[in-house]
């Protein structure tokens, strides 16, 4: 019966020429790096131990006829969750034995990478802790194997892999090392938590593969966290944290995490001898499949001079699709909402109903199939503190070759519901919700859902976006379903525009609505 352990690795590294033979206490040492790894062991046989990571830097580092695997400059240590003392960690000789490149999982990176995204950390990145970069040894990531040297203390959790689950329905744990060298106290076995937002398939001769091989997460992606254990909240296994994807131009960041199959099987392809036979397996299929369908769709715009845009919305009855006016714009020549890959519609843009509201409602030239169900809008005010879910197509161009058409999604919460009428009057209705659950770009149009009744609460109109320019995608302002999208379709339905109060204007523009009273306090007698 295997067992895991959140861990963690140090690499030493002397200036150029220098090596641990010449200088054994490390007087010359140029750089320390350390990051996250898991620490594996075979309980019925002790001798069956290794540690897995995903480090750029120690694969650079690789050297097949170098003492312990590695460049003569480098030295490689080890340390357990079970090391951490109360007042020290115990840290020991670690050998490289292999570096596995993740094919799989890079030929899913490059349908990114090739189209205006960044993965981190690169081969490249090797050059900021002084290694004498001269090209990657390997295609990253990659899965690296290390045998400690010495004895790891022990404190294990079972290995039980996840039964196969949509992602809507797992909360994902990473347990980390992130930041380990600067107090081990402090961030050994870091545990943090999220979402799995979305899944990247590779291709064969140009169709999609039904199994994941990489999960994108909207864990926060912090330095050293790559081979960071990923389970779900009760401990059972779903991957290994290998890095981040980013857009180029700053408009999101997703964690990337490579199944616990994958790593398996990638390891088995290598060599029998890491074929580790866990207490409970699934088939090869991936444990995380995309959510299924409640409503949110796709829309892809076609604009003057060969552009193209896109966003998302919600289809509300097999008609009609309610999402942002900024959506389609003012410039647009065509709109196709999109159910799946092969299941779409043009579409005509109505009059918007709300003038000063960022909603606008499309209406279906072809129905939808009666296999996509229309969303159902929520018919009781959303309330501060609510548990929601966000589906949006954000990042991604959803209609892009070799794979499928799926949301991003996130969970979270209502964190703020501004209580005003349309006329910009006190109202137990709201005019304007906040969302913890993310909304990266493209998403604009997606729905936010509660968690326990599936009902929509609203959609998507922005993120958040500080002065500097970094984009807040768990701060999501949200058109909500009650009191306004419901008061909307009645207008849509009746041929008829409404007004909206400049207040409700004010509002949306993030301008002051509320006076400042300064209330001194009196003195008592």
């Amino acid at each position: 019966m295997w067992e895991y352990q959140n861990a963690a690795i140090r690499l030493d590294i002397l200036s150029a020429g220098s090596s641990w033979k010449q200088d054994p206490e490390g007087k010359k040492v140029l750089r320390n790096h350390g990051s996250s790894a898991i620490h594996l062991w075979n309980k019925n046989k002790p001798e069956q131990e290794l540690i897995l990571c995903s480090s750029c830097d120690l694969a650079n580092l690789s050297d097949d006829k170098g003492e312990y695997g590695l460049k003569a400059h480098a030295r490689l240590l080890v340390a357990s969750e079970g090391g951490l003392k109360s007042e020290h960690l115990e840290w020991v000789r670690g050998e490289l034995q292999a570096v596995v490149p993740l094919a799989d999982v890079n030929q899913v990176l490059q349908q990114y990478t090739s189209g205006g995204f960044n993965f981190k950390p690169t081969a490249e990145d090797s050059k900021s802790i002084g290694t004498r970069w001269e090209g990657s040894k390997a295609e990253l990531p990659s899965v690296i194997v290390i045998k400690p040297l010495g004895k790891l203390p022990r404190r294990g959790k079972k290995c039980e892999q996840l039964a196969t689950a949509d992602i809507s329905k797992v909360h994902l744990e990473v347990q980390c090392s992130p930041f380990v060298l600067v107090n081990p106290a402090v961030f050994m076995a870091y545990t943090v938590r999220g979402n799995a937002s979305y899944l990247g398939y590779t291709a064969n001769f140009g169709r999609p593969q039904t199994k994941a091989s990489v999960i994108f997460s909207d864990i926060r992606f912090l330095e050293g966290m790559e081979g960071g254990v990923v389970t779900d909240t009760h401990g059972k296994l779903i991957g290994m944290v290998v890095g981040c994807l980013s857009k180029a131009g700053g408009e999101g960041t997703l964690t990337v995490i490579v199944p616990w199959q994958e790593l398996m099987d990638t390891l088995e392809k290598k060599d029998d001898k890491y074929k580790l036979r866990m207490s409970k397996t699934v088939s090869v299929e991936s444990p995380m499949t995309p959510a299924s369908f409640n409503g949110v769709c796709a829309i892809t715009v076609s604009l003057a001079g060969g552009r193209r845009g896109w966003g998302s919305g919600v289809l509300i009855n097999r008609t009609t699709v309610v999402t942002n006016q900024h959506v389609p714009g003012d410039d647009y020549q065509s709109v196709t909402v999109w159910f799946d890959k092969t299941h779409n519609s043009e579409a005509f843009v109505d009059q918007a109903p709300l003038p000063g509201v960022d909603l606008v409602f499309l209406t279906l030239r072809t129905p939808a199939p009666p296999i996509f169900f229309p969303s159902r809008l929520s018919k009781t005010p959303a309330y501060r503190g609510q548990p929601v879910e966000s589906y949006g197509f954000g990042l991604m161009y959803p209609t892009a070759p070799l794979r499928p058409i799926q949301p991003l999604y996130s969970r979270g919460h209502i964190a703020s519901a501004v209580k005003m009428s349309l006329e910009g009057k006190p109202s137990k209705d709201n005019a304007m919700l906040c969302s913890t659950a993310h909304c990266w770009n493209g998403s604009s149009g997606g729905g936010v859902f509660d968690s326990r009744t599936g009902e929509l609460v609203g959609i998507m109109a922005s993120n958040g976006k500080v002065d500097n320019g970094v984009i807040v995608p768990d701060m999501a302002f949200v058109i909500p379903a009650c009191g306004v999208i419901d008061k909307a379709l009645q207008l849509k339905q009746k041929g008829k525009q409404g007004k909206v109060a400049d207040r409700v204007k004010d509002l949306w523009a993030l301008r002051e609505t509320h006076e400042s009273l300064f209330n001194p306090a009196k003195p008592k007698l």
